[in-house]
């Protein structure tokens, strides 16, 4: 519980800080290029989302592991728009919300968090008059994510 604490705080302070200061950007990740140019506060984020991501594993799975080795590569290769970047970004992305789910889904039977994000997701991409989706399809993995982390 106490890493899922953790998780919530740095995702809801980062959140909000950005937010105040530049608005709702097109996706979280956008929010480094932002920053100063060696600001390490979204890498900082990334990391402490995602190495309290080890700790929520009871051990008999390896996919919270992955996710939080994705967070943690999204947080490396923080300039995904650079060639050499991008595919890292986006892969370390794709892990941390899948292997978050899948773990959610083999080590505690909670199916529901990947109903949830196909809904919500589903949502997001076919709803026309939702600007910045990507934005709130990373909102919505988390909210989903940490809540059914704290509810199992």
């Amino acid at each position: 519980m106490i890493a899922t604490l953790i998780q919530f705080l740095f995702f809801v302070i980062y959140l909000a800080f950005i937010v105040r200061k530049f608005g709702v950007l097109p996706s979280i990740s956008e929010s480094r290029y932002f920053l100063e140019e060696d600001d390490p506060l979204f890498t900082v984020f990334c990391w402490g989302i995602g190495i309290p991501m080890f700790f929520q594993s009871n051990g008999t799975s390896e996919f919270f592991m992955l996710s939080g080795i994705g967070l943690i590569l999204v947080g490396t290769a923080v300039r995904f728009k650079a060639i050499y970047n991008c595919k890292i970004h986006y892969a370390g992305a794709a892990a941390g919300i899948s292997g978050a789910l899948l773990g959610l889904l083999t080590e505690n039977e909670m199916w529901q968090p990947i109903a949830y994000f196909v809904l919500a997701s589903s949502f997001i991409a076919l709803h026309t008059k939702i600007i910045k989706k990507i934005w709130w399809l990373e909102i919505s993995a988390f909210i989903i994510i940490i809540t059914s982390l704290m509810l199992r």
